[in-house]
């Protein structure tokens, strides 16, 4: 089967492209089990585009293989979403040992903003600062006179 679709894609591909694509296919279909996986050329791409969808009622996904050393740039970016305009569209980056990383990819950029996360962490610093204030002349006092010192809390 391998040879069979490896044969295919050399028929539009380079070798190595080719052995990505199948890399990236048989990832897509028999580790991560995607339904309905297909793959055909893209000719505005140069590149072989496989498709599936992660469960049975939802929609296509795009992959486009592409080798680690390949240079991409931001139009390049935009050239695999505008050829894929009604999908999701991952580019699935192929190292030579055939380890593949996925990176989803969407029209515009935004600035991840993760607030949340920095708020809990200033918070969590100013609660514990405020309790070290608190016992601060008992913790002085233990450590020149180098005891252990147990504070114990009420939750």
């Amino acid at each position: 089967m391998v040879e069979t679709i490896a044969t295919e894609f050399k028929n539009f591909v380079s070798s190595q492209e080719a052995m990505i694509s199948v890399y990236v296919y048989l990832e897509i279909s028999e580790v991560k089990k995607y339904y309905d996986v297909e793959y055909k050329y893209n000719n505005d791409l140069k590149k072989i585009v496989i498709t599936g969808k992660k469960n049975k009622n939802d929609s296509f996904a795009a992959f486009v293989p592409v080798r680690v050393f390949e240079k991409l740039n931001y139009l390049k970016l935009q050239k695999f979403i505008n050829a894929n305009t009604d999908q999701i569209v991952y580019i699935a980056v192929v190292h030579a040992d055939s380890t593949c990383v996925y990176y989803q990819i969407t029209d515009g950029l935004l600035e991840h903003n993760d607030t949340s996360s920095k708020q809990l962490k200033e918070n969590k610093r100013e609660k514990l600062d405020s309790e070290l204030r608190k016992y601060k002349s008992i913790v002085e006092e233990a450590a020149l006179q180098s005891r252990l010192v147990t504070i114990s809390r009420k939750e």
